[in-house]
C-alpha cells in the first residue's frame, strides 16, 4: 500500500458520520469537491474546478465558495471535512478557507 492509502484509511476511520461530509479529491491540475448526506452517505453536490479561471488555489477557494454558498442556502451550519488522505495545505486548505468565509464551521 502507497502512503496515501494509509493516510486514507486512517482519516476515514476517524469520520463522525452525524453531519453532513465535505469531501475534497485533488489531482495535478483540479480539485472535486463533493457534500454527502450524513446518513445515507449519497453524494448531494458536487463541484470541480474544471469551469473556474485563475491559478490552482484560486480555483480551489472558487469551488470552496460555491460549496460553501450551497450549504448556507439549504440551512446547514455543522459539516465534517474529510481531506480524504491528502496533506492538509496548499489547495485543500484553500478549500476549507472558501466554506469558512461564509460562516459555516467545519
Amino acid at each position: 500500500m502507497s502512503v496515501i492509502n494509509y493516510r486514507k484509511k486512517r482519516t476515514k476511520a476517524r469520520i463522525n458520520y452525524d453531519f453532513p461530509v465535505v469531501v475534497v479529491h485533488r489531482s495535478n491540475k483540479n480539485m472535486v469537491v463533493q457534500v454527502l448526506e450524513s446518513v445515507s452517505k449519497k453524494t448531494i453536490l458536487s463541484v470541480d474546478t474544471y469551469k473556474f479561471k485563475g491559478t490552482k488555489t484560486q480555483k480551489s477557494i472558487q469551488a470552496g465558495r460555491s460549496v460553501g454558498g450551497f450549504l448556507k442556502d439549504k440551512k446547514i451550519s455543522n459539516v465534517v471535512f474529510d481531506r480524504n488522505g491528502f496533506v492538509y495545505s496548499g489547495r485543500v486548505k484553500a478549500v476549507v478557507d472558501g466554506i469558512k468565509e461564509l460562516n459555516i464551521s467545519i
